[in-house]
């Protein structure tokens, strides 16, 4: 694709992000002191884009993820939707994570969550899950970065196609540095899933609500794949889909992934997985 040709094309779009998302003429005594005043409950929670309840809700769970969080978030707030709220949760984390999260308080999209001792990526979701107030559920990796237009483009494609449960896109890998890797293209799932090859995305993809409720969200049973067995859940009742088009959303490669897996290193389930699982819906 000819969008990905050339290095320095590709830096541009996630570097605009490393400066911050700033509203012009708010002082930064002012957004630390609103921060302050939500942080206590003294600030009440904003309208956002005219409406009581946000359309999108983006479920980002963080576990010492200081290197690259400020990146995330920055690429997250700056999508243009105009009516999305962002859930960020801290998972225990021992580095200065949670410190980043809460200097973006002052933003009227972001929703912050705490867990003093590192609880796990399932139950953290699920948290998240509850809490959140869209009835398209967005999941960013705490050291993702999301593309201008992702969040609208994805909601259009859930907006026209009521059946569908799950939608995932082709993405691009990058390094630790931001730079760009290889493009992963996403493979639609065909009824026959096979069990030791997850090719169903989850970070990235964005997932009905109600279809997570109705299988009882993450599974806080498993210490890992539990993403995958949320997805199988859910190819029962929806269909997931493949976004056509070039990527707006771009994965970092890294030896720990930054969500919060208590281990992630431990893989024990995937020996419990039968041979195929299959369904009707594609």
């Amino acid at each position: 694709m000819a969008v990905f040709d050339g290095g320095a094309r590709l830096a541009r779009p996630w570097q605009s992000f490393q400066g911050g998302v700033q509203p012009k003429g708010t002082s930064a005594s002012l957004r630390r002191l609103t921060a302050q005043l939500r942080e206590q409950g003294l600030l009440a929670e904003p309208k956002i884009g005219g409406a009581d309840r946000p359309e999108v809700s983006v479920l980002l769970v963080a576990h010492n993820a200081e290197r690259w969080i400020d990146q995330t978030l920055d690429s997250v707030l700056a999508q243009d939707h105009p009516n999305f709220e962002l859930l960020a949760l801290d998972d225990g984390s021992t580095d200065r994570t949670g410190r980043i999260i809460r200097k973006y308080l002052w933003h009227p999209r972001l929703r912050f969550f705490h867990h003093p001792l590192q609880a796990g990526a399932p139950l953290s979701r699920n948290r998240l899950l509850r809490a959140a107030h869209g009835r398209l559920i967005a999941i960013c990796g705490s050291q993702d970065i999301m593309l201008a237009g992702h969040l609208r483009t994805y909601a259009r494609f859930m907006e026209r196609r009521p059946q569908t449960g799950w939608v995932y896109g082709h993405q691009m890998e990058i390094s630790h540095q931001g730079r760009p890797l290889e493009l992963e293209r996403a493979v639609p799932p065909d009824g026959k899933v096979e069990f030791r090859e997850n090719v169903i995305l989850h970070a990235g993809a964005m997932i009905r609500k109600e279809a997570m409720e109705r299988v009882g969200g993450y599974d806080q049973t498993l210490l890992s794949e539990e993403d995958y067995r949320l997805a199988l859940k859910i190819l029962l009742s929806y269909r997931i889909a493949v976004l056509p088009g070039r990527p707006s959303y771009m994965r970092r490669v890294v030896r720990w992934d930054g969500v919060s897996r208590i281990n992630p290193w431990v893989n024990r389930e995937a020996g419990r997985r039968p041979e195929r699982h299959s369904s009707g819906r594609s």
